[in-house]
């Protein structure tokens, strides 16, 4: 990358706007899972916090929603928590081993609830689908 020099900038205001520049295209090339958080920062159509499903570290029963509707802590590598609300009760998500996630229709990572669905192990019916209504990244502890 070239830089023409304006002869009308102060050597010290040249200087500063190189380093910025150099600086945004550091930040912009660094990989995402390496910026403190595991999850990405935040989705840029929402301001929403999104992850990647191959991040998740394991999941958990959540009490019931207000509605009765199922509800599950996804954990995110080790630091991030997020809260899953169903639109309806998911029959063996209180006890599955396993879950996995169909982003189809997203784009591979997981910002809110309509671009998800959990895919839940029955063993009587096979694989069920529970759609997601809500996702929430909790606070730490």
């Amino acid at each position: 990358m070239q830089i023409m020099r304006d002869s009308s900038l102060p050597r010290l205001a040249f200087r500063a706007l190189a380093a910025a520049c150099c600086a945004a295209v550091i930040a912009a090339f660094a990989p995402l899972e390496e910026r403190g958080s595991s999850a990405i920062a935040a989705d840029a159509e929402g301001g929403r916090d999104c992850f990647f499903p191959r991040n998740v570290t394991g999941f958990r029963n959540a009490p019931e929603g207000p509605d009765g509707a199922s509800r599950i802590y996804v954990d995110v590598r080790a630091s991030d928590t997020f809260l899953f609300e169903l639109f309806s009760r998911c029959g063996e998500l209180a006890f599955a081993r396993s879950i996995a996630f169909d982003t189809s229709a997203g784009v591979g990572r997981v910002c809110r609830g309509l671009e998800v669905d959990l895919i839940v192990p029955d063993p009587n019916l096979g694989p069920q689908r529970c759609q997601v209504k809500m996702i929430r990244r909790l606070a730490p502890g």
